[in-house]
């Protein structure tokens, strides 16, 4: 039977406890039902933008590693501790794993799936890497140069193995729950996987299913309709307690944090433009008027680092759209607010509300006259270590479709920094990333997931994934 990993047992509203001998055994059974506000929950690990999506990926697919409450690193699909060589590592595989089509995973596949990553929002796994090939009973990673933070990226949300498969129709994993059925409107339905390397899940079903009404949310809180609302409006937030993020062992590992953005569009104009829209925010009261309590403005992609020197913006501006999704937590009352920031710093902008699906094209390719405002999840957890910083940084300029933003020469030479001497390399690659990202900073806050009132608390990894593989029925005397 799955050891039951969290500090909490979960009150789910799932089937009775059963006593056996004088202790106690977790039930099996029960269903867990999430609602989630926004865009449909994504099942390809090559996008993984919010926390839903994130929780529903690793309910599916598994890493090679994953990072332990103290910030190790803990083999999953890899048969134990990478093997480092100068700039070769080498991490041994699992005999036997199987996927959800019944295929037992190979070094082969494995190297196709991560290879499939490398060119969208997982590119940044394979930056430092100058060959990837499969070798008897494992995977062998040539670095580009020695690095010794690599295996961290292993851990990330985008290098989970997802393998395509033609008798699925889609990508299948070896994690502990598989894909039952997805419907129309966006509903997501997980079953257990029987041949899962850890044995089965206790719960029968996870389901996610898509709400579009802001008014919602609470109510189904208060009625125990829901155990997670993913994507809550901030105006709900204080009627359903927000999940923590975790605060993991001496180095302060924690959950990756959101930044919410504005992306200036191509063109000559781009970095006088940048520089007017940083002036003219107000951070400290949009996020003290707009967001909840555990937001922070922020002008940098980092949190710590001293404000930016921009250069004097030019006097005048052309008019531009104010791009903005119809589902962003942040609401309209705050892109209008945003909107008057921008106005009194003599830039005019037009609001145009567009679909997620809409947005997320918008950010990847903003036009000339577009500013895009919207979230973004970096793929690192929040920690006292550089290099973790440098991998969100990567994972952004990934998800924005610009996974070269930091030069070459540059990142080498972070990974041949002593591991003390790489935290004073970072704010001039953060400045890098940004500037050819075009993007301004506005905020740093945690993704928007809350839990029913009488939920315990649920515990969300460093990859931003709510743990479902363990949850189970609340036991009682």
């Amino acid at each position: 039977m799955r050891r039951a990993g969290w500090a909490a047992a979960v009150a789910l509203a799932l089937c009775g406890a059963q006593a056996a001998h004088a202790g106690l055994r977790v039930p099996y059974g029960g269903e867990l039902v999430a609602y989630v506000f926004g865009p449909p929950v994504g099942l390809s690990p090559h996008a993984a933008t919010d926390a839903a999506d994130r929780t529903a990926q690793a309910a599916l697919f598994e890493p090679l590693y994953r990072l332990a409450e103290d910030g190790a690193l803990v083999p999953v699909l890899a048969a134990g501790p990478p093997e480092v060589s100068g700039a070769s590592v080498f991490v041994p595989l699992q005999e036997g794993l199987r996927l959800h089509d019944g295929r037992v995973l190979t070094p082969e596949l494995a190297v196709a799936a991560l290879e499939g990553q490398a060119g969208g929002a997982g590119a940044h796994v394979l930056a430092p890497v100058a060959a990837l090939q499969p070798e008897q009973g494992g995977l062998r990673f040539q670095l580009q140069a020695p690095y010794d933070a690599f295996p961290r990226l292993l851990a990330s949300a985008h290098a989970v193995i997802a393998v395509p498969s033609a008798e699925a129709g889609r990508e299948v994993g070896t994690g502990p729950f598989q894909l039952e059925a997805r419907g129309a409107r966006g509903e997501v339905e997980l079953v257990p996987f029987l041949e899962h390397r850890a044995g089965r899940p206790f719960l029968d079903r996870v389901a996610l299913r898509p709400y579009s009404s802001r008014s919602g949310a609470a109510a189904w809180a208060r009625r125990g309709e829901a155990a997670v609302l993913f994507g809550v409006p901030d105006a709900r937030g204080a009627e359903a307690p927000r999940l923590s993020w975790p605060t993991l062992g001496p180095s302060a590992l924690g959950g990756p944090l959101s930044r919410v953005v504005l992306r200036v569009g191509p063109g000559p104009e781009q970095a006088l433009r940048r520089a007017a829209v940083s002036r003219a925010l107000q951070r400290e009261r949009l996020v003290s008027r707009f967001m909840d309590a555990a937001a922070r403005p922020s002008a940098r992609l980092l949190a710590g680092l001293p404000a930016p020197e921009e250069p004097a913006p030019a006097a005048a501006q052309a008019r531009l759209d104010l791009v903005v999704s119809q589902t962003d937590r942040a609401g309209w009352q705050f892109a209008k607010r945003v909107q008057l920031d921008l106005l009194r710093g003599g830039i005019v902008t037009t609001l145009r509300r567009v679909s997620p699906e809409d947005l997320a094209k918008a950010l990847l390719e903003p036009g000339p006259e577009e500013l895009v405002l919207a979230s973004v999840l970096p793929d690192a957890p929040e920690s006292r270590d550089p290099a973790d910083a440098l991998h969100a940084l990567l994972s952004l300029a990934a998800a924005l479709g610009a996974p070269g933003a930091i030069p070459q020469g540059d990142l080498r030479a972070f990974y041949a920094a002593a591991p003390e001497a790489r935290a004073s390399l970072l704010p001039a690659l953060e400045t890098r990333t940004r500037q050819a990202l075009g993007l301004v900073p506005l905020a740093i806050r945690p993704p928007g997931v809350l839990l029913e009132a009488q939920v315990a608390p649920l515990v969300l990894t460093p990859q931003g994934a709510l743990q479902m593989a363990d949850a189970h029925a609340e036991v009682s005397r």
